[in-house]
């Protein structure tokens, strides 16, 4: 989870954040940079291109993007639970 983290701060600084779909987000930025839970792996994307897997043996993944924060949720598929809030820097 630790990497997952770091690659989302890293990622969304001060972007504006978009949900394409139930299971993907994405930055808006010079490049899109977009984060996908596909399978039972959340990966990220740059452009529509690439699969750089953030975390493995995910059962269930979920989000939320709201004003300052973003929140995610995620269980393996042995039934251990993560949820954490990301700061979203706003100018």
């Amino acid at each position: 989870m630790a990497y997952l983290l770091k690659q989302l701060r890293q990622e969304i600084g001060n972007n504006e954040l978009a949900i394409r779909t139930e299971n993907k987000f994405c930055t808006l930025s010079e490049k899109e940079v977009c984060f996908e839970f596909y399978k039972d792996v959340v990966r990220k994307q740059v452009d529509g291109k690439g699969h750089e897997p953030l975390l493995t043996n995910i059962g269930k993944f979920s989000f939320s993007i709201h004003q300052t924060s973003l929140l995610i949720n995620a269980e393996t598929i042995s039934n251990k639970k993560f949820s954490t809030h990301i700061y979203i820097e706003r100018e």
